[in-house]
């Protein structure tokens, strides 16, 4: 796989690999996310059911306290992306469908072509 000398960062790897890329659909997950066995599955169906839909974001739970969660896609607030949900308990939230800011790209689903349309990743987010 063709890759870089140097560390560019998390943006630049992603947009590198955007172009490589021959499918419909960008999975992204961080080296440090445990999936769930039907984690891409599922992801999969979403963005079938949802075909207006350009990205799908994941209920992330905290690694060291799975009963809370990390995330669940983010909101806009006053011009900025935050969380959802983050430090509620996970049997209560971020369960519901929902239309989102943006997902967390540690565990996301992007639309290769919606991607590439914007030239890729904010590279300046390293």
């Amino acid at each position: 796989m063709e890759g870089f000398e140097s560390n560019r960062g998390f943006t630049a790897a992603n947009n590198h690999h955007a172009c490589l890329a021959h499918g419909k659909w960008l999975a992204l997950l961080n080296s440090d996310a445990f999936p769930e066995p039907d984690w891409l599955e599922e992801l999969l169906k979403a963005a079938e059911n949802n075909p207006e839909f350009s990205f799908f974001a994941s209920r992330q739970l905290q690694a060291n306290a799975r009963q809370l969660l990390y995330g669940a896609g983010d909101h806009q607030i006053s011009g900025l992306a935050w969380q959802r949900h983050t430090g509620f308990p996970a049997a209560q939230f971020g369960l519901e469908t929902a239309e989102l800011f943006s997902p967390c790209a540690a565990a996301a689903l992007y639309s290769r072509q919606a991607i590439l349309q914007v030239d890729g990743f904010d590279e300046d987010y390293f």
